[in-house]
């Protein structure tokens, strides 16, 4: 990391617990993979899905309802508060997750949001066509 040469020490050890810590939160909160996901369409969706070989996304401007986005974003916002507050003592970590939080807006700065839908069940009745 000769980019780093010269940074302080302590600070360095700092970081590198903060990117650990963050590293197992989030193996903690993404674990385990389902082994099974399922992605509701018509007989006419999959056939392009097979054709093409990719699943197409929406861009999110463009949905009539931003209620799921503003749910994300809240639930976002509310995470980072808390992370805030779970690392208040460590410096690095707190300044952080106040920072992303501060900054976070999914339109915002050219950032563009897609989503596509997958689920756990394997027959929901709200997801069938």
């Amino acid at each position: 990391m000769e980019h780093l040469k010269g940074f302080p020490t302590e600070k360095m050890e700092s970081l590198n617990a903060a990117k650990t810590t963050i590293l197992e939160d989030w193996l903690r909160y993404h674990a385990p993979i389902p082994s099974t996901l399922y992605h509701y369409t018509t007989a006419e969706g999959l056939i392009g899905i097979l054709n093409s070989a990719s699943f197409w996304m929406t861009n999110l401007r463009y949905m009539n309802d931003l209620s799921e986005l503003q749910y994300a974003t809240d639930l976002i916002a509310e995470i980072l508060e808390a992370k805030r507050l779970e690392y208040a003592p460590n410096d690095v970590l707190r300044e952080f997750f106040q920072r992303v939080k501060n900054t976070f807006s999914p339109f915002e700065g050219g950032t563009e949001v897609f989503a596509t839908c997958f689920c756990e069940n394997g027959n929901l009745l709200s997801q069938n066509i």
